[in-house]
């Protein structure tokens, strides 16, 4: 599911002809950048999508991160959708918190730590904030935590129109959690 997932966030980062980098004024207020954020990248589509990368030094489970991006997101505005917008059977992390898997396409074989959450405010935008941790696989079956607290987050902003119109070709009916 999860590289079923990867695929499509890589067909939605595709949409549209990218407009290049812009100033950090240029992008949503809702996709927030982290004090010590480095590789800082952001790309403007031409059909409204945003998409924000970063890197970060944070410990493990990035408490500070998620409480920025939480306050970033009011709740007068935005609702943390509970489900996966593109996968509505599998719950996202704002009910079930981080979950792992391990990564067979890099060599050596990663073990990957993630938390993939969105929002969506009443016009139907949706925000989407995916952070992710790489470790090296450890020995026994000892997979708490990653074992380094470089962290990469990837925040992405989706007008009303690409967020109905991706589910329709998907084939998922009705708005995301409903």
């Amino acid at each position: 599911m999860m590289i079923w997932r990867a695929v499509v966030f890589v067909n939605l980062a595709a949409l549209g002809a990218c407009d290049g980098v812009q100033d950090r004024q240029q992008w949503p207020a809702e996709l927030v950048v982290d004090d010590g954020a480095t590789s800082l990248r952001h790309v403007e589509r031409s059909n409204g999508t945003h998409e924000l990368t970063y890197q970060l030094r944070e410990a493990y489970p990035a408490e500070s991160v998620l409480t920025r991006i939480r306050a970033a997101l009011p709740p007068d505005r935005w609702q943390p959708l509970t489900a996966d917008w593109l996968n509505p059977d599998n719950p996202s992390s704002n009910s079930r918190g981080w979950a792992f898997f391990i990564d067979g396409r890099k060599k050596p074989n990663t073990l990957v730590h993630i938390w993939s959450g969105a929002w969506k405010d009443g016009a139907g935008n949706l925000v989407e904030y995916a952070l992710r941790y790489d470790s090296s696989l450890p020995s026994g079956d000892s997979r708490e935590k990653p074992d380094k607290d470089a962290i990469k987050v990837t925040a992405f902003f989706f007008p009303a129109p690409v967020v109905a119109e991706t589910r329709k070709q998907l084939g998922i009916t009705g708005p995301p959690n409903e």
